[in-house]
C-alpha cells in the first residue's frame, strides 16, 4: 500500500470518527438535565406575540391549544448562523474578523462538497472540465474554493491578532483557542499555496476526490494535495473533542433554553422530570441551606440559620 493510499484510508476513518464524535456530542446535550429558562419574550415561534408577551398571559391559557410557527425560529436562526447578527449588533469590531472566518468556513465546506460532486461525476464517466458539459460546476468550484480559503485565512489571522492584542479577549483566551485558530490557518494557507502553485483549477483536488469515491489511487497526486488531506483528516478527528462543536450546542441552547416555553402541566413530562430533580440531595451548603436534605425539603421549609 502506497503512502497516498494510506492517507486515503485515513480519510475514511477520520470521517467516520467525526460523525460518531459529533453524534455523541448531540446525544449528550439532548440527554442533559433540564436547563433554567431565560424567560425572554417574545419567543420567535409564538403566533401573534411577535412584538412581546407570551401565551401565558392569556386567560385560562392551559385550556387553549398552543399555536407554534416553526418559520418564526428560522427567521432568527438563519441570519444568526450565516451573518452573525448578534455579534454585529453588540461587538462590531470582533464581527469584522469573525464574519470572514465563519463565512470562509461555510464556503470551504461547500467547496469540499463541490469537489466530492465533481469526483463522483468523473468516476461515473462525466469529466468536469472547462470545455465539458459540467463547465459551470468547474468554474463554480474554483470561485467558491478560492473565496472560501482566502476568507478563512484572513478571518483566522484576524481572530488570532485580536485575541493577542485585545485585553478583554486575551483575558478569557486559553491555549486551545490559539491552537485551534492556528490549525485552521495552517490548513487554509497550505491549501492556498497548493491552489496558486500547482492546482489553480482544482483539477488535482477533484481527481483526488474521485479516487476517494471510487476507492482508487489517483494517477498523479501532488504532495501538497496529500498534505491537505492528511491535515483535514486530523482536524476532523480532533474537532468533536473541542468547543468548536458549538455548532451542535447552539441548537440546544436556542431551542431548549432560550426559546423553551413548554408548560409544566400536571401529568406532563416536565412534571415528572422536575419531581425527580427535587428528590436529589443538595450538594452545596450556605448559611440557609444544609446538606443532607433534598431540594424538595429545601424548597418547602423555612431557612435555618445557626445562632
Amino acid at each position: 500500500m502506497s503512502g497516498v493510499e494510506i492517507v486515503q484510508v485515513f480519510a475514511y476513518v477520520a470521517v467516520a470518527l467525526f460523525l460518531v464524535g459529533v453524534a455523541r456530542r448531540a446525544v449528550k446535550h439532548a440527554r442533559a438535565q433540564l436547563a433554567l429558562r431565560w424567560e425572554l419574550y417574545p419567543v420567535p415561534h409564538e403566533v401573534g406575540k411577535e412584538h412581546g408577551g407570551s401565551y401565558f398571559e392569556e386567560l385560562n391559557w392551559w385550556e387553549k391549544p398552543r399555536r407554534i410557527n416553526p418559520f418564526g425560529q428560522l427567521k432568527i436562526m438563519v441570519p444568526e448562523i450565516l451573518l452573525l447578527v448578534a455579534l454585529w449588533e453588540h461587538r462590531r469590531k470582533l464581527w469584522l474578523v469573525s464574519f470572514p472566518f465563519h463565512a470562509g468556513i461555510y464556503l470551504t465546506i461547500l467547496f469540499l462538497l463541490l469537489l466530492l460532486v465533481g469526483g463522483i461525476a468523473q468516476a461515473a464517466g462525466a469529466p468536469v472540465t472547462a470545455d465539458s458539459n459540467a463547465a459551470a460546476l468547474h468554474y463554480f468550484t474554483i470561485v467558491v474554493g478560492a473565496v472560501g480559503l482566502v476568507s478563512t485565512a484572513v478571518g483566522a489571522l484576524g481572530l488570532l491578532a485580536m485575541r493577542l492584542t485585545d485585553p478583554g479577549l486575551r483575558l478569557y483566551a486559553v491555549p486551545a483557542d490559539y491552537f485551534n485558530l492556528g490549525f485552521i490557518l495552517t490548513m487554509a494557507v497550505i491549501a492556498l499555496i497548493s491552489w496558486l502553485a500547482v492546482d489553480q483549477s482544482f483539477t488535482e483536488a477533484r481527481a483526488y476526490a474521485q479516487g476517494l469515491v471510487s476507492f482508487e489511487q489517483p494517477a498523479d497526486t501532488s504532495p501538497l494535495i496529500v498534505t491537505q488531506s492528511l491535515l483535514l483528516s486530523l482536524f476532523l478527528i480532533y474537532l468533536p473533542f473541542t468547543h468548536m462543536t458549538h455548532f451542535v450546542l447552539k441548537f440546544f441552547t436556542y431551542h431548549f433554553v432560550r426559546w423553551d416555553d413548554t408548560p409544566n402541566l400536571r401529568g406532563g413530562a416536565y412534571e415528572r422530570i422536575i419531581a425527580e430533580y427535587l428528590q436529589r440531595p443538595v450538594a452545596w451548603s450556605a448559611p440557609h441551606i444544609q446538606q443532607g436534605k433534598s431540594w424538595a425539603e429545601v424548597a418547602t421549609s423555612m431557612p435555618e440559620v445557626e445562632e
